[in-house]
């Protein structure tokens, strides 16, 4: 049983002489290779490998790479002015339609009873004014003259009767009775004669002008209705305001609407433009007409190079970003040409690639030097240290723009000169302070020696976080 114990507790410290004897073991080896007698050589400290570039300086040619989107230039929401049932849809959605064609039709046939009762109104004025115009036809006036001659006829046969009368009651053959009954005929056929003499005189005048102002007036009244009841009858007609294309329906035949309901969305399919948005740091370096080069990822072979048309005056208040507007109906020098067609689509997304204004005489560094850190974009400097070597040192820059050679940078601490070396390859484990081994580059050559025209990669170049061409 004593055995067994002394057994159990040998295993349990096992482990732990082990590791004692190994650390033992490396302390000696350590004490062993740093001291003097030991014979070896001091180990050398570390060293990056690295391939450097040269900064230059030229023209520099920047460009942003943004998406933009394919709006038709123009689009509306077709409507009827008035409430009513939709008796027919003659566009289907999706066709053409040209300026003023028939879209859809309201139930009119109420609409069309008033136009008819208004129009039958204006030909009774008409007729009426006409009359008044043309005055008393000439068979008229020889009736009212024959009336004339027949009153005055019996104005003297009634005179002769007075005058028989009195001579009769002289002779006391007659009473005063009979005498006064002539007397009373005589002053009938009098009145006769003076309405028959005005008749004629009022027939020979023509009609009065305030009478002939009435009748026109009515006249022009009876058109002002007509013409309202056909305007509000064409209203139930729903017309293309414009060519274009019919993109989708809101209603179909039977169905009632109110007036401004939603019948259908029509677009301006021929005449598309391209709305992008524009960072504000960008604005400034536009210029008037900057040059476009659109690209497509589902078309491959679409490549349309034009320029921007316009920016819209107002940032949205929600990003600060400015609206460019590209009018693909316009030629590159600004011309209109209204049957360009692309086969591009309303709200298909493109690729915008926008020529910013060249910079004159910057430093231009190749876009693999260039190493982006939580604080912004710094180069790695090679730095002459204690001794004539090399030595990392970082420069925080300004990315100023960049084309298919080179980034164009401004230093944001110490100088940066042309001619001065940076880090090319090993960029992103230098530190500062690190002391670097310079290498030749894979092609050969040393690329300190190499512009950054030259030792850049021809290749187009990507969107970064900023926008730019790296």
């Amino acid at each position: 049983m004593a055995s067994t114990g002394i057994m159990a507790r040998a295993r349990a410290w096992a482990p732990a002489l082990v590791g004692l004897l190994a650390l033992m073991a490396v302390l000696a080896w350590l004490s062993r290779d740093s001291s003097p007698e030991g014979g070896g050589a001091q180990r050398p400290p570390y060293v990056l490998p690295v391939t450097l570039a040269k900064v230059g300086q030229r023209k520099v040619q920047p460009t942003v790479h943004l998406t933009g989107t394919v709006r038709p230039a123009r689009g509306t929401l077709l409507a009827f002015e008035v409430a009513g049932v939709v008796s027919s849809v003659e566009i289907l959605a999706g066709d053409s339609v040209k300026a003023g064609q028939v879209v859809a039709r309201l139930d009119a046939r109420d609409l069309q009873l008033k136009v008819l009762s208004a129009r039958a109104n204006l030909l009774v004025a008409q007729r009426t004014l006409s009359e008044l115009e043309a005055g008393v036809r000439a068979e008229e006036r020889q009736r009212l003259a024959a009336e004339l001659r027949i009153a005055e006829a019996g104005e003297t046969l009634a005179r002769l009767e007075v005058e028989r009368a009195r001579l009769l009651l002289k002779q006391d053959a007659i009473s005063q009775g009979q005498l006064d009954e002539r007397e009373a005929n005589l002053a009938v056929a009098r009145g006769r004669v003076a309405v028959s003499k005005a008749l004629l005189d009022a027939a020979a005048a023509g009609p009065r002008l305030e009478d002939v102002e009435v009748a026109r007036a009515r006249v022009s009244q009876a058109q002002a209705a007509l013409e309202i009841a056909k305007r509000e009858a064409s209203k139930t007609l729903l017309l293309a305001p414009w060519a274009g294309r019919l993109q989708r329906h809101g209603v179909s035949a039977g169905a009632y609407v109110e007036g401004g309901d939603m019948v259908s969305v029509l677009i301006d399919d021929r005449h598309l433009e391209v709305e992008v948005e524009i960072p504000s740091r960008f604005a400034h370096r536009l210029g008037e007409h900057a040059n476009v080069r659109l690209t497509s990822e589902q078309n491959p072979d679409l490549l349309i190079e034009t320029r921007l048309d316009t920016q819209l005056p107002a940032a949205n208040e929600t990003s600060r970003n400015l609206t460019g507007v590209v009018r693909l109906w316009r030629r590159p020098d600004g011309s209109v040409d209204s049957s360009r067609r692309t086969s591009l689509q309303p709200g298909m997304f493109v690729r915008v690639e926008l020529s910013l204004e060249p910079l004159v005489n910057p430093l231009v560094v190749p876009p693999d030097s260039i190493r982006v850190t939580k604080g912004g974009p710094v180069l790695v400097r090679a730095a002459k240290g204690e001794a004539g070597a090399l030595v990392a040192e970082w420069i925080p820059i300004r990315i100023l723009g960049a084309d298919p050679q080179g980034t164009a940078v401004l230093s944001l601490g110490p100088p940066l000169s042309l001619g001065d070396q940076v880090v090319l390859t090993g960029v992103d484990l230098a530190f500062p302070g690190v002391p670097l081994l310079p290498r030749p580059s894979g092609a050969g050559g040393d690329p300190a020696a190499q512009t950054p025209e030259k030792s850049a990669p021809d290749k187009s170049p990507a969107p970064n976080k900023s926008g730019e061409g790296s």
